[in-house]
């Protein structure tokens, strides 16, 4: 440990620069005038970058984005169309007229809100995420195995078939691309599809799913009339 200048931090790191190829693996402590500690290496010291996308919501930080599908996407509903008592407040995504294709998270975070209902949205998953936004996969079949039990023995213990539960944080940690749920058509469906919104955790105002990474293509250009 040793006490130096700006000046001799500068020399220090053009020094450890010149000596690129020669670099071994060691690591040094030094502690400028004012107290700050630095890496003299850091000028050769690789920079390892995670293979993870940054989220559109957020400039810092980094997630994985994985599509809650693994079929070909096509819409039957896209964001913010009008409908007859509200604007859409997601994308409709088909499910080929089939139920119980695998629906993942498309990113890493926490289960935050599980509800079953008759109407609606049926039986959904609302999921959390570090970068401030949370998902929702609605109308699906039925839900993964271990939100399944958990539902169940809700159920069992109230009486009721329709719920609405919200889970601590951290009781159920999700992965990108962990299985969630299983496509259906429950609530208020007229068919077999995923409905999927994306929104501000804090607000909980909608956000347009068709700015995040999803596999959508879209080659018609909109038409006023």
């Amino acid at each position: 440990k040793c006490v130096v200048t700006s000046a001799r931090k500068n020399s220090l790191m053009r020094s450890a620069a010149r000596f690129r190829k020669f670099a071994l693996p060691i690591s040094l402590q030094i502690t400028s005038a004012s107290g700050v500690k630095i890496d003299p290496l850091a000028a050769i010291r690789p920079t390892v970058i995670p293979p993870q996308r940054i989220s559109p919501w957020s400039d810092s930080v980094k997630i994985e984005w994985v599509p809650p599908l693994d079929i070909p996407f096509s819409l039957s509903g896209t964001f913010g169309e009008p409908r007859s008592t509200h604007f859409h407040l997601g994308i409709d995504i088909k499910t080929q007229g089939k139920e119980g294709w695998e629906v993942r998270s498309v990113a890493p975070g926490y289960i935050s809100r599980v509800r079953i209902s008759l109407g609606g949205y049926g039986k959904t998953v609302y999921i959390n995420h570090p970068d401030g936004t949370s998902s929702v996969y609605a109308h699906l079949k039925k839900f993964a195995p271990i939100i399944e039990a958990y539902i169940k023995s809700i159920q069992y213990e109230k009486e009721f078939y329709t719920l609405q539960q919200f889970p601590k944080k951290g009781e159920f940690t999700i992965e990108a691309g962990e299985v969630i749920g299983y496509s259906g058509n429950t609530g208020s469906s007229s068919g077999p599809h995923l409905h999927f919104e994306i929104r501000d955790t804090k607000s909980q105002k909608p956000l347009n799913p068709l700015l995040f990474d999803l596999p959508i293509s879209d080659s018609q250009r909109p038409q006023i009339q």
